[in-house]
């Protein structure tokens, strides 16, 4: 629906993005984000083309990785002197959820990470257990990432042990989860569950949404027939 809303009138988009090139000198552009010299028309292009983009979608969010942020809040900005109400502006790290490696280089594996199809009940639990989660490393760690990940938005990391492994424990601090774990004072076997239990609620949260709108039921029907190709590539590569 977002790409219906900017095309819908795309004179009038054009138009925008030419404005909020007039309104500002090209220095002020660049210093949102350092670029190369051979990337620099690219990146003004981008920034116009992103408030234009705001301009036509009207958000009451901006979401962004902190890399992008200055663009984001430079967009908020502009779109607010335009007498619209200025959008948030919501920074998220990005969080590497590949459970395991492809077999294949290059072929993706829906067995390899989470889906939007999954069954919140069985294929979490089956996918997860399956992950490297070696006791104490806090570098390649997806379980861990996962923890620290939903800790840091705001959930509760209820890790259930038994009373000689130190008892139940709730966590509300990500850096705690990481510190735990990497003094092997929280074990895996004590951790992927825990994540399992939030992974399936977000899950759960999400595919409802999904299937509300008649722009989700098409994703999750290109997302079955990528899964499918993502099938014959598989055996083709065996």
């Amino acid at each position: 629906w977002q790409s219906a809303a900017i095309l819908r009138d795309p004179s009038n988009y054009w138009i925008s993005a030419i404005n909020v090139g007039r309104a500002f000198m090209l220095e002020q552009l660049q210093q949102l984000e350092p670029a190369p010299a051979n990337e620099q028309a690219g990146f003004v292009v981008k920034c116009l083309m992103h408030v234009a983009d705001c301009l036509s979608l009207c958000p009451h969010t901006l979401c962004c990785g902190p890399a992008d942020r200055p663009l984001a809040d430079f967009a908020a900005q502009y779109v607010a002197t335009q007498g619209l109400q200025q959008p948030d502006v919501l920074s998220i790290a990005p969080v590497e959820v590949q459970l395991r490696d492809w077999p294949t280089p290059g072929v993706f594996d829906p067995e390899c990470e989470y889906t939007m199809l999954d069954n919140p009940a069985a294929d979490c639990n089956r996918k997860l257990n399956k992950s490297y989660c070696a006791i104490g490393d806090v570098e390649r760690n997806t379980p861990l990432r996962l923890a620290q990940a939903f800790v840091a938005q705001g959930a509760k990391l209820s890790v259930k042990r038994k009373a000689e492994n130190g008892g139940d424990i709730e966590y509300t601090d990500a850096a705690q989860v990481r510190a735990d774990f990497q003094s092997e004072a929280l074990h895996p076997g004590d951790l992927k569950p825990a994540v399992a239990t939030l992974v399936q609620a977000a899950l759960k949260s999400a595919q409802a949404e999904l299937s509300s709108s008649p722009e989700g039921k098409k994703a999750e029907a290109d997302l079955k027939t990528a899964i499918k190709q993502a099938a014959k590539q598989k055996q083709k590569a065996k």
